[in-house]
């Protein structure tokens, strides 16, 4: 994968070159019998490609910095509070209804994302797979 002004591209060669080694080092095909193939493919272009990856670790920081910030927060109500019983009871029900609103809010985000996908994008199904990236 290839990023250069913008412009997201994938050369297939590299792929298919270790699949082919791959393959041979296991001894599962006949590595010959695998055509050669010279092509890239474009999978998105954009003027604003470069602010992706800042604007993309700003979240991601701020993410997990605020779900530390909220159980220490939600710690110290409990502790402070007369009736700790009933503030564990409304601290999780918040807990709660702050996760189904949020749940609600991304299902509409995802919507309205797919309904706007610009022509090029060549598979909508594609960009409706959901994304899971190891940590």
């Amino acid at each position: 994968m290839q990023v250069s002004g913008g412009t997201v591209t994938l050369d297939v060669v590299t792929t298919v070159e270790t699949v082919k080694q791959d393959l041979d080092d296991t001894g599962l095909a006949p590595v010959e019998q695998i055509p050669t193939v010279n092509k890239q493919t474009v999978h998105f272009k954009s003027d604003k490609q470069e602010k992706i990856p800042g604007t993309a670790h700003a979240l991601d920081v701020l993410g997990n910095r605020l779900t530390v910030l909220t159980v220490v927060l939600g710690a110290i109500g409990m502790l402070l509070a007369r009736r700790r019983r009933r503030a564990l009871v409304t601290t999780a029900l918040g807990a709660a209804y702050a996760s189904l609103v949020l749940v609600i809010g991304l299902v509409i985000a995802r919507h309205y994302y797919l309904d706007r996908l610009p022509a090029q994008v060549q598979s909508p199904h594609a960009a409706a797979a959901r994304a899971h990236r190891p940590r």
